[in-house]
């Protein structure tokens, strides 16, 4: 029996032997095995996509992170996959799998160590929300790849900014500071013109630069000075008659003065320099107080009550016009009062008032009693009306 063993063992221990060879073959293949038998199962394809290139893999029972171990994808702490490791490698899962790289960026004058898992310069700008318009500066072409061990790079974007400069509004895309963009636009300025925002202000996007022309002007211009008058009292002269004892003669100065223009509009005038070139000569006048003839009360007194009838009043109203020009005035055709400045037989306030009926009236007394009874008639409607309202008040 023993002896007739030996055979059947060794035919046991063969098929054994090959059912294993076939279990190993069939993991490539698409095999698994069931309990002594074999089942066969087809692997089902797996897409793994490795920045960008793309593999065709095919696997059996295996999670991502397995699929990625069988491939030799090593990753790192930045990388970035989907699925997610753990997912089962389903019947056509694409498995998708970027490398973070180490990009030194020094952005606009601002520099570190910026990862991305761009692989080209130009996926890195778009990353970035650049948009690699005409105006910005990048130290490699678009196309250059990104090695997984780093890159450094530059960029130097533009902005999209505003110039307003000569009356009119200028829209472009520069970089760098104020004073760039004027320069792109192809402004000049000098020290005195005012820009808007200073001239080493950095741009940015929607910068809106203001460029005001700024021209000063000096020139000198010669002003006369007038002369005063001084007045003296003459009574060996009528009222109105006038005598000058010293001619009077007007200055004369030499000014320097500055005017500054922003845009070509005057914005500021200044004297910053004064020469006398001729002195003022100031006049000396003598004036008259005698009152003329005509001038007397009793001759006023007729000229009104001729008037006062020509404006069809009667005599009782002439009464009551003396009685009222008694108290303001006693009919003196030169009455002056200090202290409010009323002038005249019928005490006008201010005297000039009276021009309305004649140049003459400082000294005609005609001129003033007209404009006097105009007055009355025009306030009161009566010269009794008038001396009534002076009665209760004091004044008419």
């Amino acid at each position: 029996m023993l002896s007739g063993s030996a055979p059947r063992a060794a035919s046991e221990g063969a098929r054994v032997s090959k059912l294993a060879w076939l279990a190993a073959s069939g993991l490539a293949a698409g095999l698994v095995m069931t309990g002594l038998g074999v089942q066969l199962v087809w692997a089902q394809p797996v897409t793994l996509m490795v920045d960008g290139q793309t593999t065709q893999v095919s696997v059996l029972h295996a999670s991502v992170a397995e699929v990625l171990a069988g491939q030799g994808v090593v990753l790192g702490p930045r990388d970035e996959v989907e699925p997610a490791l753990a997912s089962p490698a389903r019947p056509d899962t694409v498995i998708r799998v970027a490398h973070a790289r180490p990009v030194r960026l020094s952005l606009d004058g601002f520099e570190g160590i910026y990862w991305t898992t761009a692989t080209t310069v130009a996926e890195m700008i778009v990353e970035l929300g650049l948009d690699g318009a005409d105006g910005d500066l990048i130290s490699h072409p678009g196309d250059q790849a990104i090695p997984l061990t780093g890159l450094a790079v530059w960029i130097n974007p533009g902005k999209d900014v505003t110039i307003s400069a000569d009356g009119a509004d200028l829209t472009l895309r520069a970089r760098g500071t104020v004073a760039d963009a004027l320069a792109a636009a192809g402004l000049r300025w000098d020290e005195d013109d005012l820009v808007t925002p200073g001239l080493t202000e950095r741009l940015d996007h929607g910068t809106a630069v203001s460029l005001v022309r700024v021209e000063a002007q000096t020139f000198t211009r010669q002003i006369e000075l007038p002369f005063a008058v001084t007045y003296q009292d003459a009574p060996d002269l009528e009222l109105g008659q006038s005598q000058i004892v010293q001619p009077g003669s007007a200055g004369l100065k030499l000014e320097t003065v500055v005017e500054v223009y922003h845009d070509g509009q005057l914005v500021s005038s200044q004297v910053t320099s004064e020469q006398l070139l001729r002195s003022v000569v100031e006049q000396v006048e003598r004036r008259g107080s005698r009152l003329p003839a005509s001038a007397t009360p009793g001759s006023a007194q007729a000229l009104a009550y001729q008037q006062l009838l020509g404006r069809g009043w009667d005599g009782d109203q002439f009464i009551c016009l003396v009685d009222l020009w008694n108290r303001e005035s006693g009919w003196r055709v030169n009455a002056s009062n200090a202290s409010s400045g009323a002038y005249g037989i019928p005490q006008a306030l201010p005297g000039s008032k009276m021009a309305q009926v004649g140049d003459d009236w400082r000294t005609n007394p005609a001129t003033q009693i007209t404009w006097g009874l105009n007055y009355i008639a025009g306030r009161y409607g009566s010269p009794c009306q008038a001396w009534a309202f002076f009665q209760s008040r004091g004044w008419y």
